[in-house]
């Protein structure tokens, strides 16, 4: 998802499992945060790696799970405005590389 933009899970569970950067636009990184939003019921789980250096906002009821067995490299702040982040990725392994705020 580019900047500004956001990636919402609206319906069931779901799993993305590729690499997810933040800020891309294609060749350049935007300096612009990033939202992603998981619907209360849901979950929505990354098992590939979260990168860039933007800001990262977590949204609504739901799930965000980071799972997978490569570490998160995401250096912008992480910020939760809502539900549960699951931080479940392979031990010794960075989930979150940046700073993290739970609003």
């Amino acid at each position: 998802f580019s900047s500004t933009g956001a990636l919402r899970n609206v319906s069931g569970n779901n799993t993305v499992s590729g690499n997810v950067t933040v800020g891309w636009t294609g060749g350049t990184q935007a300096t612009q945060s990033a939202t992603i939003q998981v619907s209360g019921g849901t979950n929505l789980t990354l098992s590939g790696i979260l990168q860039g250096s933007n800001i990262l906002t977590k949204a609504d009821a739901g799930t965000l799970i980071y799972s997978g067995a490569s570490a998160n490299t995401l250096s912008g702040n992480t910020i939760i405005n809502g539900g549960t982040l699951l931080l479940n990725k392979t031990a010794g392994l960075n989930a979150i590389a940046g700073n993290a705020t739970i609003n």
